[in-house]
């Protein structure tokens, strides 16, 4: 017998019919009784026989018609191979670009640890390439006064942490007042720094996806001693966490 044939359970179940005897398949007689006798003993089947050969006959039925059923419904892995020619770097690399690809923050005093009081305020907007290998960035900035440095550090929240990456500076100190384009341009893996130094690009991608980088604007007027007001904070005047923004339109 072919399980899963062409011609299907309900022929091959007809092919096993074909050995029972013959009465099996005829009508009956108001009595009970086969309007004639045949098979090897030529005696005749009652309706009991046929209950009978029929009991034992239906669960080789069953199991032939749910084992084509299973045999079509058996399913495989249909997705293609991976191409053996493509670099694994390569692969590797595509398979880390996350979905996230727009990023923004807005950048005050207040965010400062510890906060300064300015009136100097700022925005930055990263948007991550569609191949994960580059970020453009445009960093904006009002009411403040001699920017000589801006980048971006990796801690949370309330944390001061290390630069990975510059985005504005060094310039001198001094500069005076700067409303508008701060600094634009693009960055890779080899521009970053600090702890992320050789570390790919999808390393700082996981930290602005989930709040742990920040940007922050340092000011620094020349004149010592710092810190003495607006204009005057090396460590940072204003600062923004980063965050998602949301996918490519």
């Amino acid at each position: 017998m072919r399980i899963g044939s062409q011609d299907g359970p309900v022929a091959a179940t007809q092919r096993w019919a074909g050995h029972l005897p013959t009465p099996l398949w005829q009508d009956y007689d108001n009595k009970g009784v086969t309007k004639r006798p045949c098979g090897s003993s030529g005696r005749a089947y009652t309706r009991t026989d046929r209950f009978a050969l029929e009991t034992r006959m239906r669960p080789a039925v069953v199991s032939t018609a749910a084992l084509f059923l299973v045999s079509l419904n058996t399913s495989c892995d249909r997705s293609p191979p991976t191409d053996p020619h493509r670099p694994l770097a390569l692969r590797m690399e595509a398979a880390r670009v996350p979905d996230a690809k727009n990023f923004v923050a807005h950048l005050t005093g207040g965010n400062e640890v510890p906060t300064h009081d300015t009136r100097a305020a700022g925005q930055i907007k990263l948007q991550l390439s569609d191949d994960g290998t580059e970020v453009a960035y445009r960093l904006i900035s009002s009411n403040i006064d001699n920017v000589f440095m801006a980048h971006i550090h990796v801690a949370p929240a309330g944390v001061n942490g290390p630069i990975v990456v510059f985005l504005f500076g060094p310039v001198a100190p001094g500069g005076g007042r700067v409303d508008g384009v701060l600094a634009h341009g693009t960055f890779t893996a080899a521009d970053l720094i600090g702890p992320l130094a050789g570390h790919p690009l999808s390393d700082l991608i996981a930290a602005l996806s989930t709040g742990g980088a920040y940007a922050n604007v340092h000011t620094n007027d020349g004149v010592a001693p710092t810190n003495t007001g607006p204009g005057d904070f090396p460590g940072g005047e204003i600062r923004g966490q980063i965050d998602v923004a949301g996918p490519t339109p």
